[in-house]
């Protein structure tokens, strides 16, 4: 799927460095899946093969700009939601926010599919006679939503964070301390307002300079996903999901053993002799 214009200027090496780069993105993601059974990262596998297929398209020449470039960070957004529900379900924080986690990252992901309908729908008004107007606002709107969306999202993970830091489930040993995974959230999300927000001023813009140089786009849009991307890779959601595991096993083997340390002592003071015919 492209948007079409006859003044499309792009870069075959700049696609290129993006095809190669969210391929590795795509590779690491798909293994990190299949190894932590993480399903619910499949929508960055979805995302990263979409940001592919686009960077393809504009290596290809096509005078022309990639809607699967627009459209891949709904589905990567989609993971980072689901992640965070994840993360709160299995550390058993679902009283730290007033809405169930599960229905939280679905109400996001739905909006967010309500915002890209929107923008499609409005980029093709925009090529309709006499819609050209209606169909920019449109655009316009649904990112502003989209930008509002990722507002709400830092600030219910600021929340959460903080009530963590508060919380004794955050005293474990080791360097992946859950905080750290919420600031991985946070920075996440900024790199996804910082590309929604030049979105925003594109198309505000039209069918203008920033639209038709695709120097903008890699800049912009490119560079901050595949941020997101690595970083969601080198730190991914399993790390977390595996120090609670093994903090549990600890704690488990450490309670046996104490069990076993106090029933030897109790059987140490059962069998010693007795003095004076007194059973000490």
């Amino acid at each position: 799927m492209t948007i079409s214009n006859s003044d499309f200027v792009t870069s075959r090496g700049a696609a290129m460095f993006f095809i190669v780069a969210f391929i590795i993105c795509l590779i690491l993601h798909a293994i990190l899946m299949l190894w932590k059974r993480t399903w619910f990262m499949i929508w960055f596998v979805i995302g990263c093969i979409l940001e592919i297929v686009g960077y393809v398209q504009e290596h290809s020449g096509s005078s022309s700009q990639a809607a699967s470039i627009i459209i891949a960070p709904i589905f990567l957004a989609a993971s980072v939601y689901v992640s965070f529900s994840h993360i709160i379900n299995h550390y058993e924080l679902r009283h730290l926010i007033p809405v169930p986690p599960s229905l939280l990252s679905l109400l996001l992901f739905c909006i967010d599919l309500l915002c890209l309908a929107a923008q499609v729908a409005g980029i093709v008004l925009q090529f309709m006679s006499g819609k050209q107007n209606v169909g920019r606002a449109l655009v316009i709107i649904s990112f502003v939503f989209q930008i509002i969306l990722f507002v709400f999202f830092v600030g219910t993970v600021i929340m959460v964070k903080r009530r963590v830091g508060r919380s004794p489930v955050n005293q474990v040993n080791s360097r992946f301390q859950l905080p750290s995974f919420f600031v991985l959230l946070i920075v996440i999300s900024v790199l996804f307002f910082v590309r929604n927000v030049f979105r925003l001023i594109e198309y505000a813009q039209g069918f203008g300079y920033i639209f038709h140089h695709a120097i903008f786009t890699y800049i912009f849009d490119g560079v901050p996903i595949l941020l997101a991307a690595l970083g969601l890779a080198v730190f991914h959601p399993s790390l977390w999901m595996e120090m609670k595991r093994k903090t549990a096993k600890n704690k488990k083997g450490q309670s046996q053993e104490d069990e076993s340390s106090v029933r030897r002592i109790d059987q140490s003071i059962d069998h010693r002799p007795s003095v004076d015919g007194a059973v000490v």
